[in-house]
């Protein structure tokens, strides 16, 4: 969640140094943080209220006495709290995130215009072999409290 946020803030750079700069920039250019503002100011009552709940239970983790993940302790940091801004920042990269889709068409396009029908030839196919659905057996035990849910195979 706070690489999510800081990558919508623009922010990966303060905890991981100049490697992410460039993606730092980009997002910056882009202005989600700015958007995710007006997005914050057009929400509508219910809308608000659900961010602000959520938001009020990330808070209430990160002031509770609960140990965070080790990755905080080896990057040397601790997350400060939420703001609803935090949460349509992460909703404007994400959307951004699921648009890249027309660079893969456009790829494809090309493709199809260099070299024709023989373009399908060239796509990522499922192999026939392998199975669309699991096995009837195969299934999830369900999750008791005493760990993580495991792999079975049933009758």
């Amino acid at each position: 969640m706070e690489v999510n946020r800081r990558a919508a803030l623009g922010r990966l750079s303060e905890v991981f140094g100049e490697i992410t700069l460039k993606t730092d920039r980009a997002v910056r250019i882009f202005g989600f943080n700015r958007l995710a503002g007006a997005d914050w100011d057009l929400a509508d009552d219910e809308t608000r209220s659900v961010i602000l709940a959520y938001v009020g239970g990330i808070n209430a983790f990160l002031e509770s006495n609960f140990a965070l993940p080790v990755e905080f302790s080896l990057a040397r940091f601790r997350p400060e709290k939420w703001q609803p801004v935090d949460c349509t920042a992460f909703a404007r990269l994400f959307i951004s995130q699921l648009t890249w889709g027309w660079y893969a068409e456009t790829v494809r396009a090309r493709l199809l215009q260099s070299v024709g029908e023989h373009a399908a030839e060239l796509e990522i196919h499922y192999p026939l072999e392998n199975p669309l659905t699991l096995p009837r057996g195969i299934e999830l035990n369900p999750f008791e409290g005493k760990g993580d849910p495991s792999p079975s195979i049933g009758p």
